[in-house]
């Protein structure tokens, strides 16, 4: 036999490994394109804030057992200092020799150092990312008993351009979407298999995503609604309850939820040193404290029940509850198939063509307007940013899954209705916080999403004449699929919009993309080293030769006769409202009246969302600095 016949063979009984291969060789191909040339908004306070940042002091604290230092922000972020943390042998010198030198009013930056530093953090989070999408795979697998459902899912998680773009970034949200997967599946295979080893598996996650993010604290109520909702099916199927499986479930349960507790307070110590830590940052989370006496409680009635009574109250509710089963949840679906349906109609023009639902700009953040809309205006707004940052096909295919389970189609209808119940949790959850999520606060969505789409998919291709369609060329199809997407947006994975939502309309700002294409802009000017440039925003400064001004002190400083006086001005759309009162200044006195930039980038091709240069008129006269500002 011939290497190539070999070769043929191998891939022939392995054809859904190479094929993961594959998928994880076009990830690391995207993934580590521009790698070190962007820099988002809050990445130095990790890194180097500035010779030393929180992955430092979260080190620095367990070195010098200083467990108060632990505490390094309140997401926590601690797994971020562990995987992040890796880079920490190499960076160490290069940030003790200084990424920048700083004089009253303006920095010069070290380019080749900066992009070291951000190089060198983002390789171990993209990596393990990367390779977290195999333990994703196996669990998928494992749920579901089909490797292709298992190989699409994973395809549409880690090729998705929102979920590669965030693994890009030094931000603990690079990492909690993936150990919030990890911890529903988990609990799912627990609930399908009854061994308390996935329910230990369940609370590892679990413990990890509470180190990411607190908001974690969602899979408590959550993981308990799981277990109920199987005891129902449980007893539709048996016409009867099992008091072991009753009984071992809330074992598991508290196994999980408890082991999860104890992995936050080994490895966050400032938890144990200072327990009103917890209250502060756990327990005042919005509904936290009224989840755990709930569950609790509805956990102490079972076990009372089930042992002293066997089972029979849980029995009669169950019975008086049937018709329910049979008809919330396909309302459930109903409804969040309508709203997605709304969205798109909605949005999808300039104007919208219903006007149900007033359009507030994406970074309305918590509360105010948000939070004096009505409730269904703002469940809306919740699914509005998730809807245009799915692939088309994803968004398809999970539309097409909520349909299918409206007409009770599918094999795998519990598994449906878990993600699904989570979707609907979350939008919920953060409803009920009157937080207006944009991808970022919602990426832990996309995983699920992407599992109902390939769920869909294979049920789709394995009935009547789709059926003969090769799963090979599917998946290479998908493969085709993804990457036209990435290439549509790259290198700014993070701000991909599907081409549904007009043009004119954004769920997303740059962030800090573009700053590295603007700073090559000026570094090529004639004695650019010379030039002083005043930034409104992160992600300029790291790569620019010039000296370089940033934000409103930097300017107060420059207003007051400081040394530094801007040659050229970058200018974004966030910065523009951070600093509107600077940019009414220099509109009317540092500017041409009819200035234009000399150079403009716009990302994702969204116009609203730009980075703009301008160049300094020769001659101008700025008001001195008003008294007490």
């Amino acid at each position: 036999m011939s290497l190539v016949t070999k070769i043929k063979t191998l891939l022939g009984q392995h054809r859904v490994c190479a094929l993961l291969l594959l998928t994880l060789v076009i990830y690391f191909a995207f993934g580590f394109h521009h790698l070190a040339r962007f820099e988002t908004a809050d990445e130095h306070y990790w890194t180097s804030d500035p010779y030393g940042g929180r992955i430092h002091q979260y080190w620095k604290g367990i070195s010098e057992r200083k467990w108060g230092m632990t505490f390094i922000n309140d997401k926590p972020g601690i797994t971020l200092a562990y995987v992040a943390g890796v880079a920490l042998p190499f960076a160490d010198k290069i940030e003790k020799q200084g990424l920048f030198e700083e004089f009253s009013g303006y920095r010069v930056y070290n380019l080749e150092r900066s992009q070291r530093i951000n190089w060198l953090y983002r390789v171990p989070i993209l990596v393990f990312n990367g390779l977290f999408s195999l333990v994703l795979f196996w669990f998928i697998k494992k749920i579901t008993g089909n490797e292709w459902i298992a190989l699409w899912s994973t395809i549409f998680i880690i090729l998705s351009p929102i979920l590669l773009g965030i693994s890009q970034i030094i931000n603990p949200d690079a990492l909690f979407w993936e150990f919030v997967a990890a911890t529903i599946l988990a609990w799912l295979i627990f609930l399908k298999t009854d061994q308390l080893r996935f329910a230990l598996l369940a609370g590892f996650f679990f413990g990890f995503s509470l180190l990411t993010k607190y908001v974690a604290m969602i899979l408590v109520p959550f993981l308990f609604l799981l277990l109920m909702l199987y005891l129902w099916r449980q007893f539709n199927e048996n016409s009867s309850v099992d008091k072991r499986i009753v009984i071992r479930s809330i074992l598991g349960y508290w196994l999980s939820v408890l082991f999860g507790a104890a992995l936050l307070g080994l490895l966050f110590p400032a938890l144990i040193v200072a327990p009103t830590l917890i209250q502060r940052t756990v327990l005042d989370l919005p509904g936290t404290l009224a989840s755990l006496i709930a569950v609790a409680s509805l956990s102490l009635i079972l076990l009372v029940g089930v042992w002293v009574a066997n089972g029979r109250g849980l029995r009669w509710v169950f019975q008086k509850t049937d018709k329910l089963r049979l008809y919330v949840p396909k309302i459930v679906f109903a409804i969040l198939l309508l709203t997605i349906g709304f969205v798109i109609i909605n949005w999808v023009a300039d104007k919208g063509i219903l006007r149900a639902v007033r359009i507030l700009p994406f970074d309305t953040g918590e509360g105010g307007e948000f939070g004096k809309m009505a409730f269904y205006e703002k469940f809306i707004l919740e699914v509005f940013p998730i809807v245009f940052s799915l692939t088309p096909l994803v968004l398809g295919l999970w539309m097409i899954s909520l349909w299918r389970a409206i007409r009770g189609k599918g094999k795998y209808s519990f598994l449906v209705l878990a993600l699904v119940a989570f979707l609907v949790t979350y939008f919920g959850a953060v409803v009920f916080q009157e937080l207006y999520i944009t991808p970022r606060y919602g990426v832990a969505l996309y995983p699920i999403i992407a599992l109902l789409a390939g769920v869909t998919l294979f049920e789709i291709v394995s009935t009547g004449r789709w059926s003969k369609i090769s799963k090979t060329l599917v998946t290479v199809i998908l493969l085709a699929v993804s990457v036209t997407s990435l290439l549509a947006i790259r290198p700014f994975y993070f701000n991909y919009t599907n081409l549904l939502l007009h043009q004119k309309k954004m769920i997303a700002d740059a962030w800090g993309y573009g700053g590295y294409e603007a700073a090559q802009y000026i570094n090529e000017l004639p004695d650019a080293e010379k030039l002083t440039i005043w930034v409104d925003y992160n992600g300029v400064c790291p790569f620019l030769k010039s000296r370089c001004m940033k934000g409103r002190q930097d300017f107060k400083i420059f207003r007051r006769g400081g040394e530094a006086k801007p040659d050229y001005l970058v200018k974004t759309r966030r910065g523009s409202i951070l600093y509107e009162s600077e940019w009414w200044d220099i509109k009317n006195y540092m500017l041409d009246e009819d200035a234009k930039p000399v150079w403009r980038k716009v990302i994702g091709g969204r116009e609203g969302n730009y980075i703009e240069i301008y160049k300094v008129k020769d001659q101008y006269n700025l008001p001195a600095y008003p008294a007490g500002k």
